[in-house]
């Protein structure tokens, strides 16, 4: 049947999470849609700092763990920390790698936001956890490789909430060096991104029909009629 569509079946269309672990499987699926989804991410920013993430990446992992999302698609070594983000809350999808010792290296945050409301400074949680700037992690070796927020299509209501999402605490001024902490550092990204790294997937897959291209090219067309309506 040319219109079915399993997320319309099952009522998903607009679920974060579901967006989420989708976006985030389609990544990890194989190097074409991975590096299909970086050259997107650093159209908008933060090119320097993707590519060091990048070439710190052992893309021989077979259980992906350098990729994960709310909704646990797989079991990692670092699972308190970086779900739980050191109490910062919980990243819709975060990328990263770790250090020779195993310790947190480059991080990289994508906050989705479709129809749930903001919490309180959800993405000024993420950017301290990201850089450090907490005195609980004097010991920070996470090393910022972007923080974005992803939304429907970048109007200013959407730019409105990633403004408020990102303020200072009211009790914030210095950090423990006594020196001014920074202003959250962010870029948006929208669905219609997504839509269009989708569509390159599609077309680099021209010869390669099955089970996942079918999936890709399903989600694309719910996005379309549901997300970008």
């Amino acid at each position: 049947m040319e219109d079915y569509n399993i997320f319309e079946v099952l009522k998903l269309e607009r679920k974060e999470t579901i967006h989420s672990a989708m976006i985030a499987a389609i990544v990890a699926q194989d190097e074409i849609c991975r590096e299909s989804f970086f050259r997107m991410l650093k159209t908008k920013g933060y090119e320097e700092q993707i590519e060091k993430l990048q070439s710190s990446i052992d893309y021989d992992d077979v259980d992906h763990k350098w990729i994960d999302t709310e909704v646990n698609l797989k079991e990692y070594v670092y699972r308190n920390e970086e779900k739980m983000l050191v109490n910062r809350g919980r990243a819709d999808i975060w990328v990263g790698t770790n250090s020779e010792d195993y310790t947190p290296k480059y991080r990289l945050i994508i906050e989705n936001k479709i129809d749930a409301d903001n919490q309180d400074h959800q993405l000024r949680r993420y950017y301290r956890y990201l850089t450090g700037i907490s005195s609980k992690d004097t010991d920070n070796k996470r090393e910022f490789a972007g923080l974005f927020f992803l939304c429907i299509n970048g109007d200013d209501d959407d730019k409105a909430k990633a403004a408020e999402s990102a303020k200072k605490y009211p009790t914030e001024s210095k950090d423990i060096n006594g020196e001014e902490r920074p202003n959250t550092d962010y870029k948006i990204i929208t669905y219609s991104d997504i839509k269009l790294w989708l569509e390159k997937i599609i077309n680099d897959y021209n010869t390669k029909e099955g089970n996942f291209k079918e999936a890709v090219k399903q989600y694309k067309k719910m996005i379309e009629e549901k997300v970008l309506k």
